[in-house]
């Protein structure tokens, strides 16, 4: 089984649900559906936005939203592997910048010796 672009449902515009409780008791007031992904709902409420996962939702709205475990355990792998993808790519630019420095800075070292060699040369030229 794998997650398609139909497993993730944007709905423009935000659709009224009204209010929500989650199973720990937690109601959002004036909920507006803007995103159905497979773990979750994605909402605009009251007092801002919020991801309801529906493991955290009453069976009843898991079912009207077609909850499917399976797809629920893919779809946050997937989002697992995506998050360490992009934490290593920002290690890897991190890491090259840091180089590119370091470079950087050894060469305006290396310029920064053979200049005043040159002033003196220079120097010793002209008399």
């Amino acid at each position: 089984m794998t997650i398609t672009d139909d497993d993730i449902i944007a709905v423009d515009p935000p659709a009224s649900i009204g209010d929500i409780t989650d199973n720990g008791g937690k109601t959002y007031f004036n909920c507006m559906l803007v995103k159905i992904e497979p773990d979750g709902l994605n909402v605009l409420h009251q007092a801002g936005a919020a991801k309801l996962l529906f493991t955290d939702l009453s069976p009843d709205l898991q079912k009207k939203y077609h909850y499917n475990p399976t797809k629920d355990a893919i779809y946050r792998n997937m989002e697992a592997k995506h998050m360490a993808d992009s934490d290593e790519a920002r290690a890897i630019t991190r890491h090259n910048k840091r180089r590119s420095m370091l470079r950087l800075m050894a060469l305006l070292a290396i310029i920064a010796v053979q200049m005043p060699q040159r002033d003196c040369q220079r120097l010793s030229d002209d008399e």
